[in-house]
């Protein structure tokens, strides 16, 4: 019997068992084959074991980070983590931190990135929503271990414990009750800041601040309000006093909320430095630093993750830090540019990746063809066909080259045409990572080095804009965008408090004045992703009240994915994850994403915060809301979406139209009466039956009624 007649007709025959061969995220990897780089696991683990062997509180100095390199992408440089992750699971706090663009907010950008991984399920399987029961966070089992601290060295009789009757409540909580350091917790935090002045640990803004938040979030049972308010300190981001009240904070302890992004990024580094000092009492970190082929990007972000490493090695305790890279581009790219004073940062001996042999082989191509219809045989025959043709005179093969050939040869044995990658498919290719982004059931954090990266690499050249990065005067803005006489400035602000964004809308007015011609048009815009909360009421205001002049992009949950998704493609490629070149790529996403680009840079479409400034009545009048996905596009300047709103053949008085488009387009939800209030003299005195034909006359702008109101709705 032919081999090709094993092969099932079936649902589960049409699924490509070699297809994933990319791992973009360490938690969720495929079982490794036996002997392959477990060396360079075991010299990890080790590095590990060297730190745990300190006593707790572990406040020494940490070691060098320690250098995983491979000859070329493709031979297990994540995946190792992955298996890495898995082998210290319930021994570290495991943090993945994937890289930052910006080399003046690095601190900002890591401790991002940590607080959501702190967030992370402890446990795998709890992954896939909010924990809940028996489910903790790594931050849960960080913040408990510190009472439990306390609890030991009561009964070891060191005098960091509590005294008398105080004693049982520094273990835990009443089950099930949001207990938080502002009701209850007073002898506990006396015992805990005795422990931590008993070993010298001083933490900023100070010790007791730091210990009510990480005992409010453990205690707060399903008060997400809380717990978000507990994560925004920890990463420090701007909160209320009334938010802070809420932890037991005073005003003095909260973050400041107008701080220029120099100064800001120092406060990070100290937030992250006391983090891991507070784990010195627990178990020891790993910091993943992955994908650094991205930093050798330019000459500055090679340089910033040298002082990074060497800042980590000399004032942050308790921590293992792990770099991947691939030799040649880490020793032409990255390693050169580190400053001298830096070169410490690195233990001097590295760990190198091996490829597979043939045994090896056919062992990763048999556990990927349990997932097909074969029977044993015919896997057997598969194998024993594919794995010598790969090795030829050769001794050794990446993991990536093996599973491509194995998946050029399954594809050919179905029948099918190549890989989507292998023919240059680049929509098939991107659609892979839109699905597998689409499919994740937590919410995305903002990631402002994603962010930058999509308006840098791909919004702002769609859109016919040349870039180039900028250094505010507040360190608000980090890109300028100029076509002909029009400038953009970009800012990406993660928060949410009033003040801040007060400072971050004072400095966008500040630059608007600064043109050097009457003719240059300078706007300001900020992203704001779906799962962040609505800014407060007073600063949609000012929104409404500068014009467009300086203007709010909402992102739908599909936009996101198609940024995020684009990011994670590009990087991929940069990386050499993919046989195709960075050009080519980058020139489909900004064919492909160019409407997403249209709504962020063109003039007229709406970014206002959205309806909430309007009242009950006039909201339910409005439609439920619609998302429309962001298609390749073909638009030309004949295409009324990609120009100006034209008019019907309705008669409308001489430059209504266009009022009537920037004020409906700016606010995107807006009453007759609020819009006559927008207009000039001439046009303000129409009837109402008159300013609604005008209206009307405007292409894009969908009018709706209720009893009380008129509501105007921009459709684009």
């Amino acid at each position: 019997m032919q081999q090709g007649e094993n092969m099932h007709a079936t649902a589960e025959s049409d699924l490509d068992p070699f297809g994933d061969d990319i791992v973009t995220e360490p938690r969720r990897i495929e079982r490794s084959v036996q002997g392959v780089n477990d060396n360079a696991l075991d010299g990890l683990v080790g590095a590990f074991n060297r730190l745990t062997g300190s006593p707790v509180p572990r406040l020494g100095q940490a070691g060098g980070a320690v250098l995983v390199v491979s000859p070329q992408a493709g031979y297990g440089k994540s995946h190792l983590l992955g298996r890495l992750f898995h082998r210290l699971v319930d021994k570290a706090t495991l943090l993945y931190l994937r890289p930052y663009q910006d080399p003046s907010s690095c601190w900002i950008s890591i401790l991002e990135k940590a607080v959501a991984e702190l967030n992370y399920p402890e446990r795998l399987e709890m992954a896939a929503g909010r924990p809940q029961g028996s489910g903790l966070t790594q931050l849960d089992l960080l913040a408990r271990q510190i009472s439990t601290a306390v609890a030991a060295g009561a009964l070891a009789g060191d005098g960091s414990g509590p005294k008398g009757p105080e004693r049982g409540a520094s273990v835990r909580a009443p089950v099930g009750g949001v207990v938080h350091p502002a009701n209850g917790w007073d002898g506990a935090l006396r015992s805990l800041e005795r422990l931590l002045a008993a070993h010298n640990v001083s933490l900023r803004p100070n010790r007791r601040a730091w210990l009510k938040v990480l005992l409010a979030y453990a205690n707060s049972g399903n008060d997400d309000d809380l717990r978000q308010c507990c994560l925004d300190w920890i990463a420090y981001r701007p909160l209320d006093p009334n938010e802070g009240g809420a932890l037991g904070l005073r005003f003095a302890d909260l973050p400041d909320t107008d701080m220029p992004y120099e100064a800001r990024n120092e406060r990070c580094f100290e937030r992250f430095a006391d983090l891991l000092a507070l784990g010195s009492f627990y178990r020891p970190f790993v910091l993943a630093f992955d994908q650094t082929e991205l930093y050798g990007a330019s000459p500055a972000l090679a340089r910033s993750l040298g002082v990074v490493l060497s800042r980590l090695r000399r004032e942050v305790p308790n921590h293992l830090a792990v770099v991947t890279a691939n030799t040649h581009v880490w020793r032409t790219s990255v390693r050169p540019h580190f400053e001298v004073a830096d070169a410490h940062a690195l233990q001097p001996s590295l760990i190198e990746l091996h490829g597979m042999n043939e045994a090896q082989a056919t062992a990763l191509i048999a556990a990927r063809l349990e997932q097909s219809a074969l029977v044993p045989e015919a896997r057997r025959t598969f194998c024993a066909s594919v794995v010598p043709e790969l090795y030829g005179e050769r001794v050794e093969r990446s993991a990536r080259d093996i599973l491509r050939g194995a998946r050029a040869e399954w594809h050919s044995q179905q029948g099918k045409p190549r890989p989507a990658d292998a023919q240059g498919d680049l929509q098939a290719v991107f659609r892979g990572y839109q699905e597998r982004l689409a499919a994740t059931p937590r919410p995305f954090y903002f990631d402002s080095g994603v962010l930058q990266w999509a308006v840098q690499h791909v919004l702002a050249p769609a859109w016919g804009g040349d870039v180039e990065p900028v250094s505010s005067s507040r360190g608000h803005l980090s890109l300028r965008v100029r076509r002909g006489k029009e400038t953009l400035l970009f800012g990406f602000e993660s928060g949410n408090h009033w003040k801040r964004w007060d400072a971050v809308l004072d400095e966008a007015a500040s630059y608007q004045s600064q043109s050097s011609s009457p003719e240059e048009r300078i706007r300001v815009c900020y992203l704001r992703l779906p799962g962040q909360r609505p800014l407060p009421k007073r600063i949609q205001a000012r929104f409404l009240a500068l014009q467009g002049r300086v203007r709010l992009v909402h992102l739908s949950r599909e936009q996101e994915v198609d940024l995020y998704a684009a990011h994670d493609f590009a990087a991929d490629v940069q990386q050499d994850n993919h046989a195709l070149e960075q050009a080519q790529v980058l020139g489909f996403l900004r064919k492909t994403l160019l409407p997403i680009a249209e709504h962020m840079c063109d003039a007229t479409p709406g970014p206002y915060p959205g309806p909430e400034v309007l009242g009950d009545d006039v909201q339910q009048a409005l439609p439920k809301a619609t998302v429309r996905r962001a298609e390749p596009s073909s638009q030309t300047a004949d295409d009324p979406l990609a120009t100006s709103a034209r008019g019907q053949e309705t008669a409308v008085p001489e430059g209504l139209s266009e009022q009537v488009q920037a004020v409906v387009g700016q606010m995107r939800f807006v009453t007759l009466a609020l819009l006559r209030g927008h207009l000039d003299q001439a046009h303000r005195t129409l009837d109402d039956a008159e300013l609604l034909r005008s209206v009307q006359a405007v292409a894009w702008v969908k009018v709706h009624r209720s009893e009380k109101h008129t509501v105007l709705q921009w459709l684009p």
